[in-house]
């Protein structure tokens, strides 16, 4: 067996004993690693473990796809700089020896094969205008963010074909997502 598939094996075995998933979880992290499809929407309760499947995903998209540049936004930067960031959630969630370097002004990790995650808000969509991600996009809180911005990302993303993964806690309104 080769050095780098056991430092794989290795890796993935760390990021999963910090993550089981919950049942409806399975069917969107299978179809992003396993059935490489590129847009999967899930539709998700209050605190039913959102945030917790975005982390997995980015960090083993991060080792997964050396010199990724991934993206989870929030609708505003202050919520992923509370929800996430503050709280080190996302940057305490996988094994701390695959980071190479956290930035907490950019809300960035760097991971040591050249991967990087970034948390941003959709509330500045000029500063967010070219660029070309090759790496996991996420949009939490999907209904939230403003068209404008889906308007100037979409077409970044589309660049390298990048994933994403695009969930929402449903509002009050019947077949809001239908």
């Amino acid at each position: 067996m080769s050095q780098d598939l056991i430092a794989y094996a290795e890796d993935l075995e760390a990021l999963n004993a910090k993550w089981q998933p919950l049942p409806w979880q399975v069917h969107p992290v299978q179809a992003l690693f396993y059935h490489k499809v590129k847009d999967i929407g899930a539709q998700c309760g209050r605190s039913s473990g959102k945030t917790e499947m975005l982390s997995y995903c980015h960090w083993r998209y991060a080792r997964e796809v050396p010199d990724s540049e991934s993206y989870i936004f929030e609708p505003l930067q202050k919520q992923a700089r509370e929800i996430l960031w503050a709280s080190k959630r996302i940057q305490n969630f996988g094994p701390t020896d695959f980071i190479q370097s956290i930035n907490n002004t950019e809300m960035r990790i760097t991971f040591k094969n050249g991967s990087f995650l970034k948390l941003d808000g959709s509330d500045n969509v000029d500063s967010l205008r070219g660029i070309k991600p090759k790496g996991l996009i996420s949009y939490d809180e999907l209904k939230d963010h403003k068209q404008a911005f889906l308007d100037a990302m979409e077409p970044n993303r589309a660049r390298y074909n990048a994933p994403a993964l695009y969930l929402g806690t449903p509002p009050e309104i019947h077949n809001h997502y239908v």
